[in-house]
């Protein structure tokens, strides 16, 4: 069974061939915005990279759902101004989907550890999303 190709909406033989069969290529069809809000820290382009990087990996569990355009809503920041051990830092991120929500919030030691865990628990969301949604177009037996 061929995949629709979202370059010129059929199947075709060319695109399959260029963009993969549901690999990570397809992922470019999605666009996927970010807005980022660090809370007590300063927001470097180093932790704004790794947030794109890590976040923009959900676009190819994204591209079946039929988001063209999708906005995530990230705030990283200390959840305390004066702890220096513990679960210090806090992450969260909210994607809007075509009739779902994704939301997930994390705290850990380190920045980076709590983008790693709301990256990982967003894919979580998105993929059982998906497995709703597929039983549900199911035709029943």
């Amino acid at each position: 069974m061929r995949r629709k190709c979202r370059s010129c909406s059929k199947q075709c033989d060319i695109c399959v061939s260029i963009f993969g069969y549901g690999g990570i290529y397809s992922a470019l069809f999605v666009n996927m915005q970010f807005q980022i809000k660090a809370t007590g820290i300063l927001l470097t382009p180093a932790i704004s990279s790794y947030i794109e990087e890590k976040l923009g990996k959900l676009a190819k569990f994204i591209t079946d759902m039929d988001a063209d355009n999708v906005l995530a809503h990230v705030e990283v920041g200390k959840t305390t101004g004066h702890h220096k051990k513990g679960k210090v830092f806090r992450a969260e991120v909210r994607l809007r989907l075509p009739g779902h929500t994704v939301y997930t919030e994390e705290e850990a030691e380190e920045l980076y550890e709590a983008i790693d865990l709301i990256a990982s628990e967003a894919r979580r969301q998105i993929i059982t999303q998906k497995e709703k949604n597929e039983t549900k177009k199911r035709p029943h037996l």
